[in-house]
């Protein structure tokens, strides 16, 4: 069988196997809002101000996108493990529930967004044509919030499932019908946001379509059906309980954003806030490809650690670490060389371009160290340690970018907020390497502690 291949299957393989289609997904998954930025950033209208709308909606959508998480990554999480255990009966129904999640999140919170949209734009820091844009982008969007978040849980459990290369091409489509139908909207139909906001709807409607028929194709090892979607409260809390760490991480995510874009238009105005998210999309290209490769070594880890197989979960971990690494280097480097040129593809107004370089030189000087601390979280997560898993995701953000953000334009001014973010990313990583270095040498007896680590 495909699944038993984790625990056979040489590891280099199986992270290639995985990892490049989860990374491209990732990619891909990103290009969703990267794409709407680039062309309302280049249109005559709203441009600029389109990016500094889409920043103050940003922390919504990051909202949405958390409690996908419980679904998607908690569900997987399980599944896994479960596949492992050869339990496929207990794995399906972790299917179910998972879509249950997902549906019940989605709606739930879209009628809360729908409803308090004006005021949390407010809250946000937004404020006249700003918000009007805002609205109009989530007016749409939210419309949709169910297709994106079947589109990404399920997808998630076809990776999972064994089925890389399926859940790349699944994202693929979705992410070519935005690319196409953006610019359509944009500048042909001239809908602004809202065209912006339905092609990105239209795209995640594909993915789910995709996604939904792998599991009734007869491909995948379990099969979705009716009668699976039957709500196991005990269930779906420990489904929940799994993704709680990467929920929370999206949460405190777009709790950064409220903070940092009220800093921002204190200290730098409407502009500061449209360089920052042109920024914040240029980081989602740096890190998303980490996300992916965790993405793909989760399976991996979770199948051999149901199946008793430590010495393949650290080896595992070990080379996800040197592929992580390598990955985040490289975009560091090409950024550093190219900062103009990558900026100037979302806008080339002068003004953009001068802060724009600025600003981002310094926002990722430490993100070479990154993939440590996001590999570091997806150990934790794969091996079902609930709290270990919180508590390292939101290191980062929740216990040292909000107060160094807090405090440090206080002494710095505008410069204080960028670098609270290299401050952040490097001590999170290692705080995230010393407590993974001491889970696994409590699992080994002290004596294999080195030889195992060697490889």
């Amino acid at each position: 069988m495909k699944r038993e291949r984790l625990e056979t299957e040489k590891i280099w393989k199986l992270l290639t196997e995985f990892s490049i289609p989860a990374v491209t997904g990732m990619i891909v998954h990103s290009c969703y809002n990267i794409v709407s930025r680039i062309y309302i950033g280049n249109s005559s209208n709203p441009g600029i101000d389109g990016l500094a709308a889409l920043g103050i909606a940003f922390p919504l959508i990051l909202i949405l996108f958390a409690l996908c998480c419980l679904s998607g990554i908690g569900g997987t999480t399980l599944y896994s493990i479960k596949l492992g255990e050869k339990k496929l009966d207990e794995a399906e129904q972790i299917l179910g529930n998972a879509i249950i999640i997902a549906v019940v999140t989605a709606v739930v919170s879209g009628i809360f967004i729908w409803i308090f949209s004006y005021d949390l734009l407010v809250l946000f820091g937004g404020s006249g044509k700003i918000i009007v844009y805002a609205k109009e982008y989530l007016s749409v969007f939210i419309l949709g919030c169910v297709f994106g978040a079947l589109s990404f849980t399920i997808n998630a459990f076809v990776r999972a499932d064994g089925s890389p290369n399926t859940a790349m091409l699944t994202m693929l489509i979705g992410a070519v019908v935005n690319i196409i139908l953006t610019p359509l909207f944009i500048y042909i139909f001239k809908w602004g946001m809202q065209g912006a906001a339905l092609a990105t709807i239209l795209g995640q409607f594909v993915t789910m379509c995709r996604v939904i028929a792998y599991f009734r194709s007869g491909k995948s090892s379990v099969s979705l059906t009716l009668k699976i979607i039957k709500p196991d409260f005990k269930l779906i809390k420990m489904i929940s309980a799994r993704g709680l760490s990467t929920c929370f991480m999206q949460f405190v995510n777009a709790l950064v954003m409220v903070i940092m874009n009220k800093s921002l238009f204190l200290y730098g105005g409407d502009l500061a806030v449209s360089v920052m998210i042109i920024i914040a999309a240029i980081q989602t290209i740096l890190v998303m490809p980490v996300v992916g490769l965790a993405q793909g070594a989760q399976p991996i880890i979770g199948y051999n650690f149901g199946a008793g197989r430590l010495d393949r979960v650290i080896e595992t971990l070990k080379k996800s670490l040197i592929a992580a690494t390598a990955l985040v280097l490289t975009s560091y480097i090409l950024i550093r060389i190219f900062p103009s040129q990558i900026i100037s593809m979302f806008n080339n107004e002068q003004r953009v371009l001068d802060m724009g370089v600025h600003c981002m030189l310094i926002w990722i000087l430490a993100i070479p160290v990154v993939g440590l601390q996001i590999m570091g979280s997806c150990y934790f997560q794969s091996i079902g340690k609930v709290m270990p898993s919180i508590i390292t995701s939101l290191t980062r953000q929740l216990l040292l970018f909000i107060p160094a953000m807090l405090i440090l334009p206080k002494f710095f001014g505008f410069e204080g907020i960028l670098y609270s973010a290299p401050f952040s990313d490097f001590l999170s990583a290692v705080i995230t390497g010393i407590w993974v270095w001491f889970d696994i040498k409590t699992q080994i007896k002290p004596k294999h502690f080195t030889e195992v680590l060697a490889g």
